[in-house]
């Protein structure tokens, strides 16, 4: 077993594309998704009250409470939609007081996500490639959300200096 030699030079190392870019989705895998997205719904009503059970045992054994779980559950199915329409924006309207769930609570219900997947990828006549393509966006939505989240946490920081 030959080693390779590792370069410390951070050039090398980091990537130069952007996440979608480097886990980005074909056509093929675009068009495959979409046409699942049908599937989707009828999966996502089930796959958002599940979530949401988990949810809040886990916010109320660590935190307290949480918003209103039906707001909740819409805001999971419409989450878990994206993933099959690829896209960023919302079809369902919140209320205004409504925050989306973190994604650090939806990680805990990652398990669950990845079932409904596969339920749905299932329809697929290219089951393998259907597999592969959501897990890519998956991995994209979760990523996309997480920077958002640090985003949205990093203005409201620097509004607070403003402030003092």
């Amino acid at each position: 077993m030959v080693l390779q030699i590792i370069s410390y030079d951070f050039d090398e190392i980091l990537p130069t594309q952007t996440l979608t870019n480097i886990i980005s989705l074909n056509d093929e895998e675009r068009h495959m998704l979409a046409a699942l997205g049908y599937r989707a719904k009828t999966f996502a009503p089930y796959l958002a009250k599940t979530l949401t059970v988990r949810i809040q045992k886990f916010v109320s054994l660590n935190t307290g409470c949480l918003s209103n779980s039906a707001d909740i559950q819409l805001y999971l199915q419409d989450w878990f939609l994206q993933i099959f329409q690829c896209r960023e924006e919302k079809f369902i309207e919140f209320q205004e007081y409504f925050s989306p769930v973190p994604v650090n609570l939806i990680m805990i219900g990652i398990d669950i996500i990845l079932a409904y997947g596969n339920k749905v990828t299932q329809f697929s006549i290219n089951h393998e490639t259907a597999v592969e393509a959501f897990s890519k966006a998956l991995a994209i939505k979760i990523a996309n959300d997480q920077l958002q989240t640090q985003v949205g946490e990093s203005q409201y920081y620097e509004e607070l200096i403003l402030l003092d």
